[in-house]
C-alpha cells in the first residue's frame, strides 16, 4: 500500500508542474491580447459599451441581453444581442450629437425629422460593439452583420443627401503656418522654456504625432555622421514597427543660420537643465528613460501651450488673424510640418521622402521598393 501511494503521489509531480505551466501561458496569452489595443482605445470602448448597458438596462427587451455569467465579458450575452440587432438600431437612433451641425437628420414615415449623432461617431459606435464581440471570442450573427451593414449604408447615404447640412464641415487644426512657428518658438526662447521649445521643434522636424515625441526614449537616439537620428519603435498605424517607412531612422540636422529653430542647440540645452538625462547616455547608464520624463509629455505640452496663448502667446496668435489660436493646437504642428516641406520651396522634396517622414503609406510595391533618407 505504502508503494502504490508512493507512486500516487509521483504521478500527481508532473500533473501539477503540467497545470502551472498551463495557468502561466493563459496569463501571457492574456496580456498579449490586451497589447493588441492601447490603454487608451480599450478605456474609450469600454466607455461606449457602458453607455449601451445603460440604454439596454431601461427596456425589458434590452435588459434581456444583459447577462451576470462570467463567461460573457463586460456583462453583455452576446448570442442574445446577436439575434436583437434592432436594440443597437434602437441605441444608435437615441444618441444625439454634440455640437450644431454635425448631425444626420432622418426623417421617418410619418415625416418627423430625428437628429442622429454624426455617421463618423457612430461608426465607432458599432467598432466598440464589435469589440465586445472580440474581446468574448465570438462571431457576430449573420443577421446582425446585415442589419448594421444595410443601417450604416442608409444612414450614409441620407448623409450624403441631407441639404439643410452646413458644407463648410469643421476639418479640426488648421497647419501651423510657418511664419506662426516662427514666432512662437521666438516667444519661448525669450521665456527659456526649454522644455517647451524642444518638444515643439521635436514634433515639426519630424511631422510626427505629439503621442509619438512623448514617447521618445534615449535609446532611440543616435548620432550618424552631421546628422542625429531618431528611430521610432512604431507608429498609430503601426504599433510593431514593421512597415518600411517606420522602420526607417529619422534624420536631424543642426540649423546654424537660426539659432531657434536648431533642434540640436535645444537637445543640447535641455541635457544640460537636466543632468539626469545626460548621465543616462554616458556608458553604463539606463538608455530606455524617456527624453521628456513627464508621465505624459504631450498632455503636459498641451496643457503649457494652451495657458501660454491667454498669457504672453495672446499677441503672437492675434497678429495672425482672430482665429489663430483656436485653430492651432498640438497636431497642428504634424499639419504645418508636412505643409511647409512640401509647399516652402519651388524644388522641395519628393512626395515619397515627405510620405516616409510623416509615415504615411504610399503603397505596398513603392513602400517596399523606394527608400530614402529621411
Amino acid at each position: 500500500m505504502a508503494g502504490v501511494a508512493v507512486r500516487t503521489q509521483v504521478a500527481q509531480v508532473p500533473h501539477a508542474a503540467a497545470a502551472s505551466a498551463v495557468r502561466i501561458a493563459s496569463s501571457l496569452a492574456a496580456s498579449i491580447k490586451d497589447a493588441s489595443m492601447s490603454k487608451d482605445g480599450r478605456k474609450e470602448h469600454m466607455k461606449k459599451i457602458g453607455e449601451f448597458k445603460a440604454f439596454a438596462s431601461q427596456s425589458t427587451e434590452g435588459s434581456a441581453v444583459l447577462s451576470a455569467d462570467p463567461r460573457w465579458k463586460h456583462g453583455v450575452d452576446l448570442d442574445a444581442l446577436g439575434k436583437a440587432p434592432e436594440l443597437v438600431e434602437a441605441f444608435f437612433i437615441s444618441l444625439k450629437p454634440e455640437r450644431k451641425g454635425t448631425g444626420v437628420n432622418v426623417k421617418s414615415a410619418d415625416g418627423q425629422v430625428t437628429v442622429m449623432k454624426g455617421l463618423p461617431a457612430l461608426k465607432k459606435y458599432r467598432a466598440s460593439l464589435t469589440f465586445l464581440f472580440t474581446e468574448n471570442c465570438v462571431a457576430p450573427s449573420l443577421e446582425y452583420q446585415l442589419v448594421m451593414t444595410r443601417f450604416f449604408k442608409g444612414l450614409g447615404n441620407i448623409d450624403a443627401s441631407d441639404k439643410t447640412k452646413p458644407k463648410d464641415k469643421a476639418t479640426g487644426k488648421e497647419p501651423l503656418s510657418y511664419p506662426l512657428y516662427l514666432d512662437i518658438l521666438k516667444a519661448y526662447a525669450d521665456k527659456s522654456h526649454c522644455f517647451m521649445m524642444l518638444f515643439f521643434i521635436t514634433t515639426w522636424n519630424l511631422i510626427c504625432r505629439g503621442k509619438q515625441t512623448s514617447e521618445i526614449t534615449l535609446s532611440q537616439l543616435s548620432v550618424v555622421n552631421d546628422a542625429v537620428t531618431i528611430e521610432f519603435s512604431g507608429t498609430k498605424t503601426d504599433t510593431d514597427g514593421q512597415t518600411s517607412n517606420t522602420k526607417e531612422p529619422r534624420h536631424c540636422y543642426a540649423n546654424p543660420h537660426n539659432w531657434r529653430t536648431c533642434f540640436v542647440t535645444w537637445l543640447g540645452i535641455f541635457f544640460l537643465c537636466n543632468p539626469t538625462l545626460h548621465t543616462s547616455c554616458l556608458q553604463g547608464g539606463i538608455a530606455d528613460v524617456k527624453l521628456f520624463p513627464s508621465a505624459d509629455a504631450k498632455s503636459t505640452f498641451s496643457k503649457g501651450l494652451q495657458r501660454d496663448k491667454g498669457t504672453f502667446l495672446k499677441p503672437v496668435f492675434d497678429a495672425h488673424g482672430a482665429t489663430a489660436a483656436s485653430k492651432n493646437g498640438v497636431h497642428s504642428i504634424r499639419k504645418g510640418g508636412a505643409t511647409c516641406v512640401a509647399a516652402a520651396s519651388t524644388n522641395g522634396p519628393s512626395m515619397v521622402s515627405i510620405c516616409q517622414r510623416c509615415c504615411w503609406a504610399i503603397g505596398g510595391v513603392l513602400d517596399r521598393c523606394v527608400q530614402v533618407i529621411v
